[in-house]
């Protein structure tokens, strides 16, 4: 399993797609899950969700499979626990990690952001507040990869019309101490989508003082030389 390397700021060092989950997997607690049925992950998310924890959990399950995921929409509906899951699944690995946010504050704080952007798409000149649509949590897949559900997502109207619309703009929300969490979340929007995201809005919230540190990340552009296109990695701005 790849090793996290950081700076002295804490932000990841640019990786490739498929060692992000792995770095993702090295920062959550030793514990896993063997993956045995839809029923058996959604009894582990409602036993933890009705802890009323205020902390946001990360979960890893081994033993999923692609055509697992329908199944466990269902379970986890069944649950009601649905709205407060997020999973990224890796499909060559067969490994899923599920991201508890038990919170009210995740919900909101991305709903307001979502719609300061759209009131700001609105004022742009050519443009309605009906030029984009929230995807919300809408699993993007990526075929022979896996899949990742975003907490808020913007798509142009346009684009929307494909059955997979890749967002925009992705929003992701958390605690403070799980920024690098997340900044391997924006890593993984910006790699796979192929510049088709434009931007990943991090928000991390802080208590005790009570406060919102935000962060955006985006892909530099293309920088040709006479011999080559050198790889690109996301960047925070």
């Amino acid at each position: 399993m790849a090793q996290l390397h950081q700076d002295d700021s804490g932000v990841p060092d640019p990786v490739a797609d498929a060692d992000i989950i792995h770095q993702q997997l090295q920062q959550i607690p030793q514990i896993y899950y063997n993956y045995h049925s839809p029923r058996q992950l959604a009894n582990v998310v409602e036993r933890i969700v009705d802890s009323y924890t205020p902390e946001e959990s990360y979960l890893y399950f081994r033993g999923v499979s692609m055509g697992d995921t329908e199944a466990l929409d269902r379970a986890l509906t069944r649950k009601q626990v649905r709205n407060s899951v997020r999973m990224t699944f890796e499909e060559i690995s067969n490994e899923m990690i599920v991201r508890l946010r038990p919170t009210r504050e995740h919900n909101i704080t991305g709903a307001e952001l979502y719609l300061a952007l759209r009131d700001r798409i609105e004022l742009i000149p050519g443009h309605t507040r009906h030029s984009v649509v929230g995807l919300g949590s809408t699993r993007i897949s990526v075929l022979g990869q896996g899949s990742k559900e975003p907490d808020h997502a913007i798509c142009p109207a346009t684009r929307a019309r494909a059955n997979t619309p890749w967002p925009s703009i992705v929003i992701e929300v958390g605690y403070s101490e799980k920024q690098s969490q997340l900044r391997l979340d924006a890593q993984w929007w910006l790699i796979h989508s192929a510049n088709q995201t434009r931007f990943v809005v991090l928000l991390h919230m802080e208590r005790n003082p009570n406060r919102l540190h935000i962060e955006c990340w985006s892909m530099p552009p293309p920088r040709r030389t006479a011999r080559h296109t050198p790889s690109l990695a996301p960047r925070c701005e």
